[in-house]
């Protein structure tokens, strides 16, 4: 029996895959498609985009899935690098992580508000408080335990699956004028500069932000009961899951409308314009797609939070446990056996963060932070597989080392290429990564 100070083993195979489900499947997947096809400027590079994404997350799932079984303990990725590459490089990822992975959170946090206020004109100026009382009242739930997160993922989790699938069959068998070359539509006027792979791997970039979270439940892994199968089990069959209904959705986008409504949606560019999900739903509901929609949007922002900001709490409750954070922090609430103070500080940190940015450049540099430590955590597998006396965990990576090394070689490219595709948000992660080193020795109590 786990005594108050432990975590406390409560999450079976159900809530864990609705974290992952849940935590995948957001707004990206209603936005996103708008700047990607303006990046490459085609319905088959968009569509291409779309599946590469999915296939390096679920490369990444696959790997991760190993890692987890191997190590089932509380703080995901902070673990596996603390165990394969010492205990600074773990610092540098539960540094970066914290900060950005708020950024990703304020970004959702931005996205649920500007959907409600779009509901009601009147409510509109007070966005930011309703950014911080979805993440307060998301934040108080999981305090009250990991079984309440949980619960309420599920169904979150239930009711954006409902509302995609929704999305697909009523626009394939209600819309009117359903095109199969649609498939095929390019811009007009689509230049070199579209068909290159800087600007595939911008619009695979866009694509990774809507595929985000696949990693974030070995973070609660020291609360997954039966860790070794119902961890593999729920990140991989989560991913595929997710995969198949991003493709299924932006097939959809591109057989009911013109290739034109797809780039000219709701983006950076068009800032004004409805949403690309908005416009597919208005070729079979007309008028009531916007209200439909933007409960949809709403719906699936306060799950993706709701996963992010259970998941996001377990990396500075692990910093905590080993030194690298006040001993506070690593605290369990007797009562309820959560992690009631990591939680309370990324509440408040995230709820900072929500009341400055645009959620494009948040979302954009969120995708970077994580996919910078995601291919650390991939070369990570490959050390620890390494180690002597290391045994078989409960699950092993398929066609190993051929896919966990893809999924290294592709995320570093990836890095790499956003230095010329996305540089700001480059150089603003990496100055963070970069500053966690003299932060490193300033946060140091017991580790090293």
């Amino acid at each position: 029996m786990a005594t108050p100070s432990e975590l406390r083993r409560a999450l079976t195979l159900l809530p864990c895959f609705a974290l992952v489900v849940g935590g995948m499947l957001g707004t990206g997947v209603y936005l996103r498609s708008a700047l990607m096809a303006q990046q490459v400027g085609s319905a088959p590079m968009v569509l291409a985009a779309w599946a590469a994404a999915g296939l390096l997350s679920m490369a990444g799932a696959l790997t991760y899935a190993e890692l987890a079984a191997r190590l089932p303990q509380t703080g995901g990725e902070y673990v596996f690098l603390r165990e394969a590459f010492g205990p600074r490089m773990a610092f540098l990822f539960g540094w970066t992580r914290i900060i950005v992975g708020s950024a990703s959170q304020a970004a959702v946090a931005v996205g649920f508000a500007t959907f409600l206020s779009s509901l009601t004109p009147a409510i509109a100026p007070f966005k930011p408080l309703m950014a911080a009382v979805a993440v307060a009242v998301l934040t108080m739930l999981n305090c009250a335990g990991v079984v309440a997160g949980g619960r309420a993922q599920t169904v979150l989790t239930a009711a954006k699956v409902v509302a995609v699938c929704g999305l697909v069959a009523g626009a394939l068998l209600l819309a009117p004028g359903v095109a199969l070359d649609g498939l095929a539509a390019e811009m007009p006027g689509r230049t070199a500069m579209q068909g290159t792979v800087a600007s595939f791997g911008a619009a695979m970039l866009g694509a990774l932000w809507a595929y985000a979270g696949w990693a974030n439940l070995p973070m609660a892994a020291g609360e997954v009961v039966s860790p070794g199968r119902t961890l593999p089990r729920a990140i991989v069959g989560g991913a595929a899951t997710v995969t198949a209904i991003y493709l299924a959705v932006n097939a959809t986008y591109f057989l009911v409308l013109p290739f034109e409504a797809v780039a000219t949606a709701n983006s950076v560019a068009h800032p004004g314009a409805p949403s690309v999900g908005a416009r597919a739903a208005s070729a079979f509901l007309g008028r009531e797609s916007t209200t439909v929609l933007l409960v949809a949007f709403a719906v699936s922002a306060f799950g993706t939070l709701n996963s992010m900001l259970l998941t996001t709490a377990r990396i500075g409750f692990a910093m905590a446990r080993d030194g690298w954070l006040p001993s506070t922090i690593g605290t369990v609430s007797p009562s309820s056996g959560a992690p009631v103070v990591a939680l309370a500080g990324l509440g408040v940190v995230t709820l900072g963060l929500a009341l400055v940015g645009s959620l494009d450049r948040l979302a954009t540099g969120a995708t970077l932070g994580y996919w910078v430590f995601h291919t650390a955590c991939g070369a990570a597998l490959f050390v620890l597989r390494r180690r002597p006396g290391a045994g078989a965990p409960p699950f092993l990576v398929p066609a190993f080392p051929l896919v966990t090394g893809l999924f290294v070689a592709s995320g570093a490219l990836l890095v790499v290429t956003s230095l010329w595709t996305s540089p700001i948000e480059a150089r603003w992660v990496l100055g963070v990564v970069v500053a966690g080193l003299p932060a490193s020795y300033v946060f140091r109590r017991k580790v090293v």
